[in-house]
């Protein structure tokens, strides 16, 4: 039987019960461990049904932590037990809204700490993608040539899947006249006529139902422009063509007119009637290829317009295309249960499940509670499932949300996280750098007086043993080979 010691520190608790060297007819005397201290600083960190906790750990003598919890007036329980030198610990699958009280002890053979501090902890309900999104608002709007008015709202929704606009003229009803994406803030409406005045109103849309409606605005088009020159709209497009080539949306059409300013196509989806400005090309433009639309099991229509400053053509032909899961490589799986492992004054630490075996990667978006819309601000390589986000405003709610992209395109979303960071605190201590430690082997074997530190050996008088189903060494060899003196108390 041996005893193998790793020391780190010349300063060590021995959790065994130790004995001096032993001379003919010696008294031994043994070395008690104390209780560890206890530990302080407990905090939480609440994110809707779950609860982080940290603490500062102020032992070096403990072999875990008891973590214990209660509500109300209840006697506290406990609910993990820890290894030693940890300093957190994520309470999961909590009632929302329900006060919580937690607090810590540290542990070895010798006793349990007093406890830390209480913290208290009330948990919050989650937002859920099953709502309706949120409005849009500050819609605006303007005639930018007798047959063309823009408008522009701003996104309040952080889960729609698009936006429908709504049109009608004096004395008539409301009507839907075009569709755009999710986080589109712009339509352009080319079925207007000159000298007339239209009214408009947006609402954002998912699968479980309809926002209500922005504010409503009107808007009057230009007359029709006599005078040098021509001053027709372009003639339409003709014979629209769409296939694929090598995984490659492809359209070719026939340029008809002379006197273009620009392309525009339209594009719907799985709808043959319902179609939105998709893209805007250069005059003289014949062909255009589209990657990333190859989606496996969507039929995408498309139909073109030719554009100058005197309004737009009508229509060209109408031409669609369905994906079969042969043209395209599959999109990967969406990730799941994003949430904050992490979350300090200007810094948060996201974690996601990786569900995709077919990623080139994740990126990650952010938009602050004050801002519109969602930016990307990282990229990370496959089979990450961790973000650092660095270099934040303290006390401030920012939301975050991820993709799983590969050349097929981008996942569907994964849920929206949101997170307040941290208070700045009035003073952050400076970092301290732990002095460099020296490491002490120490191997001893029971019945034998050899003992060996660091590969080097030294003969014991005595030698360990067992006794009373306890390890007993001589303690005076260990605490010399440890750099320490040992004294005595008569």
């Amino acid at each position: 039987m041996y005893a193998k010691f790793i020391f780190k520190t010349v300063k060590i608790w021995i959790s065994l019960l130790i004995i001096c060297p032993l001379v003919a007819h010696s008294i031994p005397v043994v070395a008690v461990e104390p209780a560890p201290e206890a530990p302080s600083k407990l905090e939480t960190i609440v994110m809707y049904d779950q609860v982080n906790l940290l603490w500062q750990d102020n032992s070096t003598s403990e072999k875990g932590f008891i973590v214990e919890r209660k509500t109300g007036i209840q006697d506290f329980d406990t609910i993990a037990e820890l290894e030693s030198n940890c300093s957190f610990y994520l309470d999961m699958h909590l009632k929302v809204q329900t006060t919580y009280y937690y607090r810590v002890k540290s542990f070895n053979d010798a006793g349990h700490s007093s406890p830390s501090n209480e913290a208290k902890a009330i948990t919050e309900k989650a937002p859920t993608q099953e709502n309706p999104p949120e409005a849009p608002s500050h819609l605006l709007g303007r005639a930018t040539s007798s047959t063309q008015i823009v408008v522009a709202w701003q996104d309040n929704s952080t889960n729609e899947t698009g936006f429908e606009i709504a049109r009608r003229t004096s004395g008539s009803p409301y009507e839907t006249k075009g569709q755009v994406f999710s986080d589109e803030t712009t339509f352009t409406d080319n079925m207007v006529e000159p000298d007339k005045t239209y009214f408009y109103k947006v609402r954002a849309v998912n699968s479980y139902g309809e926002s209500m409606y922005s504010n409503e605005i009107q808007v009057r088009t230009k007359s029709a422009k006599e005078g040098d020159g021509d001053v027709s709209i372009p003639s339409a497009p003709a014979n629209l063509e769409v296939h694929i080539e090598n995984k490659i949306i492809l359209l070719t059409w026939d340029d008809t007119s002379n006197n273009e300013d620009s392309f525009r196509i339209y594009m719907s989806i799985d709808d043959p009637d319902l179609f939105a400005l998709y893209k805007d090309l250069p005059s003289d433009t014949t062909r255009y290829e589209e990657k990333d639309l190859i989606i496996p099991g969507r039929t995408f229509y498309f139909y073109i317009t030719a554009v100058n400053k005197y309004g737009e053509s009508d229509a060209s032909n109408s031409a669609m295309i369905t994906i079969k899961e042969a043209d395209s490589k599959t999109m990967p799986e969406k990730p799941t249960d994003l949430k904050a492992f992490e979350v300090y004054s200007t810094e948060v630490v996201l974690k996601w499940t990786d569900n995709a075996s077919n990623e080139d990667g994740y990126k990650i978006e952010r938009r602050r509670i004050d801002e519109g819309k969602f930016t990307t601000i990282q990229s990370t390589p496959s089979n990450v499932n961790n973000f650092k986000d660095e270099k934040l405003n303290p006390d401030t709610i920012y939301y975050y949300r991820v993709y799983a992209y590969n050349s097929a395109g981008n996942s569907f979303p994964s849920n929206t996280l949101e997170v307040r960071t941290k208070k700045k605190a009035a003073t952050d201590p400076p970092p301290v750098n732990p002095p460099p430690q020296e490491t002490i082997v120490i191997t001893l074997q029971i019945g034998s007086k050899i003992m060996v530190v660091n590969e080097k050996k030294t003969t014991m008088d005595v030698e360990p043993v067992t006794m009373f189903e306890r390890t007993v060494l001589p303690i005076r060899y260990v605490v010399e080979a440890l750099g320490g003196e040992l004294g005595y108390e008569v």
